[in-house]
């Protein structure tokens, strides 16, 4: 692999000497792809539960063919090393334990430490395969990454030498990294802790003393305190332990890993999304690093024109909250980001209130300017529902076709409702006893209401439409009780009565009582039949006392067939004596009458 020319002692970083406190975001979402999770300290058992093991068992499966076989690809392997790293309940100590895991882990190694033998592999593979898609190199900058985070992302205790390898695999080719590479790669390094700070402050020792000093009398005691010092080093230095030098080596290629990280983001400040630099800026703070000349350049772009606009509240959170980490006052930023929010609350207030508008026209607007509204709403939905007829559930479709049954607008685009009630159908969910009596209603709604529509209809939804009209052709015999209604007249037995009373009540209305007395002459005359119900005070508006849902849409279908129907307050019966609810009943019954007459005038 050629290298770039690049090297990372010309990248513009900067440290900062400040002390913050680390702070953790919790339930924090990937932004845009952008592999940066925060996670929280819990403890995991070691026992998954049995949906986990099952996943287990056959991704180690797949795991054990992989490593098999010798021309697997190694974006596969890193694939099932993601797999590995998303399954929380399994131990990952024990994980390696496992001879696929192991190879599988020896294998991404490799071939980050021999891109050359790897190649070398991969095209014999593709010679003895001929597969078009073999691999012609070996592991790429991305998913070097990818498999760095992985490995942080399940605090696994892998070896520090293959951590060191896949770093290094990164460094030979720093100009392919990209945001999301680099939000990988701070990651791993603030989970595993290397501690590039310690060596960034060790560079910053090492220029102090290269600094010439001052032609004074104290410049012989000045060289034999920086001779004591580096003296001391040294046997500090020799008396550490193999660990201590290896976390050392870490550290230092870590360093070079951060400044290759912000060297790749400053040249593309321009072009990468707002929220994907600020995440890896909110990586820079946690790690107490300031990179200056990104930083300079982030709040550059994000002052001009509408850039500031595109990051979300989590990205104007982690903007604000990495700055404050940082130590860095940006009065004009903060400025900025405060008067977004405030428009951003301000805008939400308003299509609340407007919201809160609509719901009350809706309920309180009477005549035909309220029928509009609501027509022109029932309309918006329709398009809405059908957009997204794939994404309802079998519950979610009764019910919205419930819904429009009970609001009466059953017949306005009867085919467009029929349509959803064929998705119903496709769905193939069968009906539970709770649901039945919404599809009967539906059914005889398409039924009565759109006949015309329900003939050009698929045969399924026709026997589906026949199938569920069973109970409308059965009378069931009903109980006489306190909470019915023993009622067996004619119009010519309560013509008498009506007529009496309407003289006693209505006297100054003559005209209307001629009307009502014409019509109720004429319904007698064509033995027009009459339905009472005795409702509870939940099937009445609180505000009109008009009907309510399923009474409702009952009143406007008889209507249809041709009958009168009138309703009685069940507390008003039930309180009354004989006389009173003889008057009741005269009531409701007049009611019935004169909105049948309304209707046919």
């Amino acid at each position: 692999m050629e290298h770039t020319g690049f090297q990372p002692e010309e990248a513009d970083f900067v440290f900062e000497n400040g002390k913050g406190e680390k702070v953790e975001l919790i339930n924090s979402e990937n932004p845009q792809g952008l592999m940066v999770e925060v996670h929280r300290a819990v403890s995991l058992k070691n026992d998954a539960a049995r949906g986990e093991q099952q996943a287990l068992l056959s991704l180690l499966q797949e795991i054990e063919q992989c490593s098999s076989s010798s021309s697997s690809k190694l974006s596969l392997k890193v694939y099932h090393l993601q797999q590995l790293a998303a399954i929380r309940g399994a131990s990952y100590l024990l994980l390696q334990q496992h001879p696929g895991v192991a190879r599988l882990i020896e294998d991404l190694t490799a071939a980050a430490a021999g891109p050359a033998a790897a190649a070398a592999r991969a095209a014999a593979a593709a010679k003895a395969t001929e597969a078009a898609a073999a691999p012609k190199g070996g592991l790429s900058v991305a998913e070097a990454c990818s498999s760095l985070r992985c490995f942080a992302a399940a605090a696994a205790a892998v070896d520090r030498m293959h951590l060191a390898a896949l770093m290094q695999h990164v460094l030979r080719d720093a100009g392919q990294i990209n945001e999301f590479d680099a939000a990988c790669l701070l990651y791993t390094i603030r989970k595993y802790r290397f501690n590039p700070r310690a060596e960034a402050e060790q560079q910053i020792e090492v220029m102090d003393e290269k600094q010439p000093s001052s032609p004074t009398t104290g410049s012989s005691s000045s060289s034999s305190r920086s001779s004591k010092r580096s003296s001391s080093k040294r046997s500090s230095s020799s008396s550490g332990s193999s660990s201590s030098s290896n976390s050392s080596s870490l550290s230092r290629l870590s360093f070079k890993v951060l400044r290759v990280c912000s060297w790749a983001l400053e040249q593309r400040v321009a072009t990468a999304a707002p929220k994907s630099l600020v995440c890896c800026l909110y990586e820079f703070a946690l790690l107490q690093l300031l990179p200056w000349k990104l930083l300079r350049l982030l709040l550059k772009r994000l002052q001009q024109k509408q850039q500031l606009q595109q990051l979300d509240g989590q990205g104007l959170a982690l903007l604000a909250l990495s700055l404050s980490l940082l130590q860095q006052r940006e009065n004009k930023v903060m400025r900025r980001i405060g008067l977004l929010l405030q428009q951003q609350q301000q805008q939400q207030q308003q299509q609340q209130q407007q919201q809160q508008q609509q719901r009350q026209q809706v309920l309180l607007a009477p005549g035909a300017h309220g029928k509009q509204q609501q027509q022109q709403h029932l309309s918006t939905q329709r398009f809405g529902v059908h957009a997204l007829q794939r994404s309802f559930t079998g519950q979610q479709l009764v019910n919205l076709l419930d819904g429009v049954a009970l609001s009466g607008r059953a017949r306005e685009h009867t085919a467009a409702w029929l349509q959803l009630l064929e998705v119903y159908i496709q769905l193939g969910e069968e009906p539970p006893i709770c649901r039945a009596h919404q599809l009967r209603r539906i059914a005889f709604t398409f039924l009565l209401e759109g006949a015309d529509a329900l003939a050009a209809a698929p045969r399924s939804l026709q026997l589906f439409i026949e199938m569920h009209q069973q109970p409308f052709a059965t009378i069931e015999p009903q109980p006489v009780g306190p909470y019915t209604v023993d009622v067996h007249l004619k119009a010519e037995d309560i013509l008498e009565p009506l007529s009496r009373l309407l003289q006693q009540q209505q006297q100054q209305h003559q005209q209307q009582q001629d009307i009502i007395l014409e019509k109720l002459m004429e319904s007698s005359s064509k033995g027009k039949s009459i339905c009472l119900d005795l409702l509870s005070e939940g099937c009445y508006c609180p505000l009109s006392g008009a009907l309510l849902g399923a009474p409702l849409l009952k009143q406007q279908q008889l209507q249809q067939l041709g009958c009168c129907y009138s309703s009685i307050r069940r507390k008003q019966w039930l309180a009354a004596d004989a006389a009173q609810q003889q008057q009741l009943l005269l009531h409701a019954l007049q009611q019935a009458v004169t909105t049948s007459s309304k209707r046919t005038v």
